[in-house]
């Protein structure tokens, strides 16, 4: 069964943390945007994302997305919507 990029990078830093213990810890903070999400809401839920520059790309298996222009990089969240609405 395929794993979203999102939720495959969730799985990762859970168990990371939990084999070593707790010595090592992933900044696991990501948010899947879909067609029906609110943008509204996920920033009530993720405050984070006014705060910090972000990257934005598909889930998508496509081979070379930044090559392809399919990476928003250093955005900041209204950057990010734009990025999305195009």
């Amino acid at each position: 069964k395929a794993v979203r990029e999102h939720h495959g990078k969730k799985l990762l830093a859970r168990h990371v943390k939990e084999v070593s213990q707790g010595k090592h810890v992933i900044d696991d903070r990501s948010v899947l945007i879909t067609p029906l999400t609110d943008f509204n809401d996920i920033v009530a839920q993720e405050p984070w994302l006014l705060e910090t520059k972000l990257v934005v790309k598909p889930d998508q298996l496509i081979k070379r997305r930044g090559k392809a222009g399919l990476v928003g990089i250093k955005l900041d969240w209204e950057g990010v919507k734009e990025w999305i609405g195009e």
